[in-house]
């Protein structure tokens, strides 16, 4: 039988991308459906699919280690009192009407985002306002 790297090589050769790609993409579904309590503002996709975050003091976000293109690269991003001080984002976000929301000061916002060219650019998008 054909070890793990084998088999992911295998893949990889198979559906076009290289082993580094295809592990990021592999890393990335095991990490989906992990839940992250964030205690500084830097965001890596690799280490879950759900950030949170209590907003109490001006608060600029990052994110690192995000895959190569063709890959795509999600999260969603769960702020509590998100207006109730400045919320600040990484470069290169495309939001819709061109600007970021206006959040939540007492309650729960809920925000996705996506990139497909390792970062250069995302999609931010407002998933939920005042989320009970």
């Amino acid at each position: 039988m054909a070890s793990l790297q084998e088999r992911i090589t295998a893949l990889a050769a198979a559906v076009g991308l290289d082993v580094k790609q295809m592990q990021s993409a592999l890393t990335a579904l095991a990490k989906q459906d992990v839940k992250v309590a964030l205690t500084g503002t830097a965001i890596n996709p690799a280490d879950g699919g759900l950030f949170t975050k209590t907003i109490s003091a001006p608060t600029t976000f990052s994110v690192s280690a995000v895959p190569a293109s063709p890959v795509v690269t999600s999260f969603i991003l769960e702020l509590t009192n998100g207006g109730s001080a400045s919320v600040g984002f990484w470069p290169g976000i495309k939001w819709p009407g061109g600007a970021a929301p206006t959040l939540t000061a007492s309650g729960r916002d809920v925000l996705g985002f996506y990139t497909h060219d390792g970062g250069a650019s995302w999609v931010g998008l407002v998933l939920g306002k005042d989320v009970l």
